[in-house]
């Protein structure tokens, strides 16, 4: 049932848990079984093994769908342009966007930017499994900080990050704004 969403990886306090290329090429958790103490927070936070235990009042309150009147920034965007234009407004508010850039050697990994021209790095559609690295913590400490935080994944990564926080009971979740794109599965 594992969908890579790194949840695992980011809360295990040994730091014994790390997402690795399966042979087919899917993110999967490996765990290093001499450093690990058997504390079960990694199953305790992952979305695929609690989906029937979870809260229903947890996750997403409110959806919207939407599309840029700007032909600048539709030309510029793949999926109508709200991305953009909803990272531009969460910069405006001294707070931080994280979504997913290929790197120079074009893996795909979700990083955090608090630059307005960094915004195009995380633009575009990419068709293949971002790796979450340590993003769910970080994401924490900024929300600890009181800034807004604009996250852009999949639905399996927008649910990993809502476990994570929810596990490690963050109060400033007002300050979160999660932008989930529709998924197919990736390839």
């Amino acid at each position: 049932k594992c969908t890579g969403c790194g949840a695992c990886e980011n809360i295990c306090p040994q730091d014994c848990i790390s997402l690795e290329y399966n042979q087919e090429g899917f993110l999967l958790p490996v765990i290093d079984h001499d450093s690990c103490i058997d504390c079960g927070r990694c199953i305790e936070v992952c979305p695929a093994l609690l989906e029937t235990n979870r809260n229903p009042d947890a996750g997403v309150t409110q959806v919207y769908s939407a599309w840029s009147k700007s032909q600048e920034i539709l030309r510029s965007s793949t999926s109508g342009g709200v991305f953009p234009l909803l990272a531009k407004d969460v910069l405006n508010k001294n707070g931080v966007v994280v979504g997913a850039a290929l790197d120079n050697n074009l893996f795909l990994r979700h990083i955090v930017i608090d630059k307005e021209d960094d915004i195009g790095l995380l633009q575009g559609s990419k068709y293949i499994q971002s790796n979450i690295n340590k993003v769910y913590s970080i994401v924490e400490q900024y929300l600890e900080e009181g800034r807004f935080i604009l996250f852009s994944g999949l639905p399996c990564q927008v649910a990993g990050l809502n476990s994570y926080l929810q596990y490690k009971k963050s109060k400033k979740l007002k300050n979160l704004v999660n932008c989930q794109l529709i998924c197919f599965g990736v390839p």
